[in-house]
């Protein structure tokens, strides 16, 4: 070392010029969610859907009690609303703000803090107005398909097949039982357009809330990049979609019961996902922090 260069500081705790520990680069946080998104989502392992589901039990574990506790509330929540008249109309518009704000809750546990009851209400405070509108959006879609699967209904049926079917309902007489089958196919085929039609409005919806919620994005965009990550990635949540089956098939299996475990772990696992997808680090979620 050139004698005329100044000795480096040294790193002992009476330092003077020892940062504080705030500002020491291994104590500033990760950067924000604003920060890492990646447009559209990338397309990830189609095994990457069972991994979603171990991350959100992971997630689970971190706070079991506080998680049941959130999902009493909101189950309880959902039946007074319904029981109010309107009520359900109401709910589709408030549930992608309570679902952000469990999102919200999730990224707190996947920062080593922790979860409240107040996260279920968080995202009241933020964005909300987006939130909404994307309920609102996605009511509309849900209405306009249920109209469109029953207008689908009555040109396939026509009003022979449902005269038939009444005439069937007060004599019971066989020859017209017969003749009334055209109308069980009609409305299989009803049913087939409404469920090709309520997948494309679901994956638009599927990750908008947290989009909207960490993000900031407006309502139809946050849609629109949910729609296509979940077009990239219909392999893995085809996975996911197959082993949340069987969990739910489980859990109602328990008297119900189950749900209070698996229900939040469904909600969780949707978080992870949209870290894999639109963020590409899940692998971080439930590390602990190292001390510095």
């Amino acid at each position: 070392m050139n004698e005329h260069e100044p000795a480096p500081p040294a790193s002992g705790p009476d330092n003077p010029y020892r940062p504080p520990e705030s500002f020491r680069p291994e104590a500033q946080p990760s950067p924000g969610p604003a920060d890492t998104l990646i447009a559209d989502g990338r397309k990830v392992p189609g095994g990457n859907g069972a991994s979603w589901l171990a991350r959100g039990w992971d997630l689970f574990k971190e706070a079991p009690g506080m998680w049941i506790l959130l999902t009493l509330i909101y189950f309880v929540m959902a039946v007074i609303i319904h029981l109010i008249p309107g009520g359900g109309i109401g709910f589709y518009l408030l549930s992608p703000i309570l679902l952000a704000g469990l999102m919200l809750g999730c990224e707190s546990l996947a920062h080593d803090d922790e979860l409240e009851v107040g996260h279920l209400f968080a995202a009241f405070s933020r964005n909300a107005g987006s939130l909404l509108l994307v309920g609102l959006l996605y009511l509309v879609g849900l209405v306009a398909i249920f109209v469109f699967a029953a207008l689908v209904f009555f040109l396939i049926a026509g009003g022979t097949s449902l005269a038939s079917l009444m005439k069937v309902a007060e004599l019971g007489d066989l020859p017209d039982l017969l003749s009334a089958s055209g109308i069980v196919l009609s409305a299989l085929l009803a049913t087939l357009f409404l469920l090709a039609l309520m997948i494309p409005l679901l994956m638009a919806y599927w990750f908008a809330p947290a989009l909207v919620v960490f993000h900031k994005l407006e309502p139809l965009e946050a849609m629109k990049m949910s729609f296509i990550g979940c077009l990239k990635n219909w392999v893995a949540l085809l996975l996911w979609g197959l082993l949340a089956l069987v969990l739910g098939i489980i859990a109602t299996l328990l008297l119900l019961i189950g749900w209070l475990v698996v229900w939040p772990m469904l909600v969780a696992s949707i978080y992870a996902s949209y870290r894999d997808i639109y963020r590409g680090d899940m692998e971080r979620i439930g590390e602990v922090a190292v001390p510095v």
